[in-house]
């Protein structure tokens, strides 16, 4: 017998409050990674907008399913409080999501963009109302 048998009743893997339940909810939460992943880019929106416009990844279906089920990240009042401020992690990562949005904005209304990016702008709106930015 395992020690870690999937069917006892009193195994971690079978409660709510389990070791590989507690692992999975507190280490790997999909917020959490996202804020990694934005760590990682250095919080440059560019890296990022990049990355959603190459058809070689699968950053634009991340980061549609990022927006449609993270909670919102919290993002500074004003440029000038962004600046004046160090901010956390999170709301770095608020903060690149919402120069994100501009460029896409700013690109598609010059037709700079390769695709219709009306459901990924729709998908920011949705996402922003939630924050009050």
């Amino acid at each position: 017998h395992s020690f870690l048998n999937e069917n006892r009743k009193d195994s971690p893997l079978a409660t709510p409050n389990g070791i590989i339940h507690s692992f999975f909810t507190d280490r790997l939460r999909p917020s959490l990674l996202f804020v990694e992943f934005a760590e990682a880019l250095c919080f440059d929106e560019r890296l990022l907008l990049d990355l959603i416009l190459s058809s070689e990844t699968r950053a634009l279906e991340y980061l549609l399913w990022i927006l449609r089920t993270a909670p919102p990240f919290p993002i500074p009042c004003t440029e000038v409080e962004a600046a004046k401020f160090e901010l956390s992690r999170e709301e770095l990562t608020g903060e690149m999501l919402r120069r994100l949005k501009d460029s896409v904005v700013r690109a598609h209304n010059h037709g700079l963009f390769p695709y219709n990016p009306r459901a990924l702008i729709n998908r920011f709106d949705l996402y922003f109302s939630c924050t009050g930015a």
